[in-house]
């Protein structure tokens, strides 16, 4: 909790040192602190009052410990009290974990700039091959922009195709979730499962909950069980015994870049529609232990903060729904207290978080989807498009409609789904925009799992939840033997390559040799296309700009399976000639670092790190948990790749919880010398699962009133 208020608010560096400087440098331009603030004072009276009854409870609970933990003793500090903002704080971590992606705002200005519109619409195109919306709704374009389009080609360096894509695009948090009715459940009930992926750190991101009460305005007992987030008081995805909720994060677009051009003097002074304005200066001090404070000063506009500057002398500047006055309320806090899944859908809109994506049953038999967070609306503008401050029509000011929100309640396969992936296909939901949706299978694999079996017990939601298949590499695998058919190649090595890839079973498996050579193969092969395709954005702005923000899997493999001559690089006599240098790579790859380097357990090993263990290596033996060889990968449902993982895996039936089952990572203690600090680590990594529901008291803490 303390870490998360800190990191977000830029006040780590008061804790750990200076060695945290540059981290709240790079946090302070949000201002999260101030805004916290903001936002407490503007709830209504009853969301403050939550949020102040959560703060008394924290506060009375540190001032009750004998000692201080055992982190601040290694620090020599004392934990600070909470404060109702600081709830505040946790919920814009998640703005920064999900929604957090100015530079595919940027990428797409750049891109506009420098190539032409056709070549734009291809790398960043709207669909992909494995579409799984949950209306059908399909955009799928495969057509390959002409030569005359690409005249701008040129030669690049062979060298290219030994850089991989970058781990930050490959790994970007994300969710799964989806539900079967009652017709489609061999319980009878609706049967609810989700597993959400974020960066797993020791202590676990999540904390397992069930308390009960009576609500206000209610006679009977609500008996709830789940995971909550520390710092929040509430539970995020469970159960009240009436209904069942999961979510995934929706991947819409909250972000905008606003472009600012200078006035006739230069910059601070820019233009605008009615003449100019200027950028505003505002100083920030950063605490460092043991040290003076640091200043800072942030650019900043009526619209949000300077982020950087354009190869061509334009400023730009970041409009996120993070800075608007109303991007948090604990309105969602309440969904514990709804009855039914129409209560749900009546009330989502009211919510203002990251924009997620709601799964949700009822003990009534019926299934929904909606969305709930702080949407803007742009009034119908392309949100692909930057903002130019000299005519701010589109820049929003509001958060969409309610006429406009989607939903499904009761769908006719009796079956939701969702994965980070575009969800819905209607005008009003493309208009929303995609602020990075998920390219690859994972829905597609759990939808074709959903409908292939007549009816589904929770068993079936376990074996969806740890399906390590990569689908989409298939047809890369087949690229790949063809290409080593061609190749005059009978060295050893070069013998065992073809075997690997011949016999790969199409899993990401822990012993797999295959998978891990056609991933790479795939992935320098799209290097080497992109980067040759996009030359003049990288030429423009090689430092920031990056053609990995959008989603061109379907573009990179378009290209090379159709292998158009004009597309060709012409470095390469042929695109047989330039697979197989991507092919002598990973032989040369193995050549100095063996078989075992590409064996995928090997490469995919979990790093699951206490934070203080960065700064003292020492204790990681003592504070994180144990490094463990991953099957899985973020390719498939089973998400599993070094930190980001699946922290919790729960699977709900809503009228007969007593089947409802979880999986939980590290354990509920964050204190290192607890039994309870590492014993849920073991069934986690397996198939393993537990009851959902308490069992039998082990240990009592008893809490008695003044």
């Amino acid at each position: 909790m303390d870490l998360t208020r800190r990191v977000v608010a830029g006040e780590l560096a008061a804790l750990v040192g200076s060695n945290a400087i540059d981290l709240d440098r790079e946090a302070r331009i949000h201002t999260f602190r101030e805004r916290s603030k903001l936002i407490f004072n503007n709830l209504e009276d009853y969301e403050k009052m939550i949020l102040e009854h959560y703060t008394r409870g924290v506060n009375e609970g540190l001032n009750s410990l004998r000692s201080r933990p055992p982190e601040y003793w290694l620090l020599n500090s004392k934990p600070l009290p909470w404060s109702p903002e600081d709830s505040i704080l946790v919920i814009f971590a998640f703005y920064m974990d999900l929604q957090n992606n100015p530079d595919l705002d940027y990428a797409r200005w750049v891109a506009r700039q420098t190539l032409p519109k056709e070549v734009v619409n291809f790398i960043d195109g709207k669909s992909h091959a494995w579409e799984a919306a949950i209306d059908g709704s399909q955009f799928l374009q495969t057509d390959i922009p002409g030569p005359e389009v690409f005249s701008y080609l040129k030669a690049t360096n062979k060298d290219t195709a030994f850089l991989d894509i970058p781990n930050h695009v490959e790994r970007m948090p994300g969710s799964n979730n989806w539900v079967v009715g009652p017709d489609a459940s061999t319980t009878g009930t609706p049967i609810l499962a989700g597993d959400p992926h974020l960066n797993l750190g020791v202590p676990n991101t999540w904390y397992k909950l069930s308390y009960s009460y009576i609500p206000d305005d209610q006679e009977e007992w609500l008996n709830i069980h789940g995971f909550g987030i520390p710092g929040t008081p509430s539970i995020a995805i469970g159960t009240n015994e009436h209904i069942a909720w999961a979510l995934t994060n929706s991947s819409l677009d909250t972000d905008d870049l606003i472009i600012l051009e200078p006035g006739d003097s230069g910059f601070p002074e820019f233009k605008t529609k009615t003449g100019t304005a200027q950028i505003q200066q505002k100083r920030e001090l950063i605490e460092v232990k043991g040290e003076d404070p640091v200043a800072m000063e942030i650019e900043y506009t009526q619209w949000g903060p300077v982020i950087g500057e354009t190869p061509t002398g334009e400023k730009r500047v970041r409009r996120w729904a993070a800075y608007h006055p109303d991007a948090i309320n604990v309105k969602s806090m309440l969904t514990e207290q709804y009855v039914t899944t129409q209560d749900f859908l009546d009330h989502s809109h009211e919510a203002n978080l990251p924009v997620q994506n709601f799964i949700m049953a009822d003990t009534g038999g019926n299934i929904a989807w909606t969305i709930a967070g702080f949407l803007p609306d742009r009034h119908g503008a392309d949100p692909f498009e930057a903002i130019y401050a000299s005519d701010p029509t589109h820049i929003w000011n509001e958060k969409l409609k309610l006429e406009t929100w989607p939903q499904v309640l009761n769908p006719e396969n009796d079956r939701l789904w969702t994965a980070n992936n575009r969800v819905y296909g209607s005008d009003s939901y493309m208009r929303m925009g995609s602020g990075d949706y998920s390219e690859f299978p994972r829905a597609f694999q759990v939808r074709e799992k959903l409908l292939a079996k007549e009816k589904h017990s929770p068993q079936n939601m376990i074996e969806i939840q740890h399906d390590n298949a990569v689908s989409f590499l298939i047809r890369w695998q087949n690229l790949l033997l063809g290409t080593l058919e061609k190749m005059d190649q009978t060295s050893p090595d070069f013998i065992r390559l073809k075997e690997e890839v011949t016999s790969w079973n199409g899993r990401a498996d822990v012993d797999s040799t295959g998978y891990t050579l056609i991933r790479d193969f795939r992935s320098r092969i799209s290097v080497e296309v992109l980067r040759h395709i996009t030359l003049p954005a990288i030429e423009f702005d090689p430092e920031e700009f990056d053609p990995f923000r959008f989603m061109t899997e379907e573009a990179v493999y378009q290209i090379v399976a159709r292998q158009p001559e004009y597309l060709l690089n012409p470095i390469y006599s042929s695109w047989q000639e330039q697979f197989a240098h991507v092919v002598e790579s990973l032989l040369t790859h193995i050549e100095d670092k063996g078989w075992e380097s590409i064996r995928w357990g090997r490469r995919n090993v979990s790093d699951y790190r206490h934070p203080m263990t960065y700064a003292l290596p020492a204790l990681n033996g003592l504070l994180s948990m144990p490094q463990i060889e991953l099957e899985g990968d973020h390719y498939c449902p089973k998400v599993l790749s070094h930190s980001l993982a699946a922290g919790i895996r729960i699977i709900m039936t809503p009228g007969k919880l007593e089947e409802s089952l979880f999986q939980m990572g590290c354990g509920q203690s964050g204190h290192f010398l607890s039994k309870n600090y590492s014993n849920l680590q073991s069934k986690w990594a397996t198939d393993e699962y537990l009851p959902l529901l308490p069992g039998e008291p082990v240990s009592t803490l008893t809490i008695l009133p003044n």
